[in-house]
């Protein structure tokens, strides 16, 4: 339930986010890492500062972009696995859409009580949740990634790998970013 879970889930995150990518399918455009083009643009003029291409953005960049946009205020509050839940739905969905789907799994802050069973639920809903956007050239890489968030989440909730979230610096994903094609938008 701490801020030290953060450098752990966004290397969880960016094995899914790839790398850089211009997909025509992809209504998301232009990205690098996860980072849409447009996101760059807004956090670069709110920093008063130079746009540039974001597959020039620098890891600094990605991991402030992800920790105030999608980590903030939600993850820190949460039970670990519980808040790589939300963080990865936040990131892939549109973080209105993860908080609609912990409301309806009825997890919110604070909570430990459960968390396996509110894991378990929450995957489900995520993966009905892609199904019903019908939207088949994403839709198993989509899938794949709720079953591997879905396992990571829980060997969190169990304290396996506590190591990994221990907050030290070496686990951060800079040096670490992860190349590869996207798996969603």
């Amino acid at each position: 339930m701490t801020e030290r879970n953060f450098h752990f889930c966004l290397n969880e995150i960016l094995k899914w986010e790839g790398g850089n990518d211009d997909d025509p399918r992809d209504p998301g455009g232009r990205t690098s890492r996860g980072i849409t083009q447009h996101e760059f643009n807004a956090y670069l003029d709110l920093a008063g500062r130079r746009r540039l291409d974001v597959w020039h953005a620098s890891i600094d960049d990605i991991q402030d972009i992800y920790r105030i946009s999608y980590w903030l205020p939600h993850c820190p509050g949460l039970a670990p696995g519980l808040d790589l839940m939300w963080f990865n739905i936040g990131v892939n969905c549109g973080t209105g859409e993860a908080s609609r789907l912990f409301a309806k799994a009825g997890a919110r802050e604070g909570t430990n009580a459960k968390a396996h069973d509110l894991i378990e639920t929450i995957t489900e809903e995520l993966r009905a949740h892609y199904r019903a956007l019908h939207h088949p050239y994403f839709q198993k890489g989509w899938l794949n990634r709720a079953n591997d968030v879905e396992k990571v989440a829980l060997t969190m909730v169990k304290g396996e790998g506590n190591e990994l979230r221990s907050g030290n610096e070496s686990n951060s994903p800079a040096g670490d970013v992860r190349p590869g094609v996207r798996s969603g938008p």
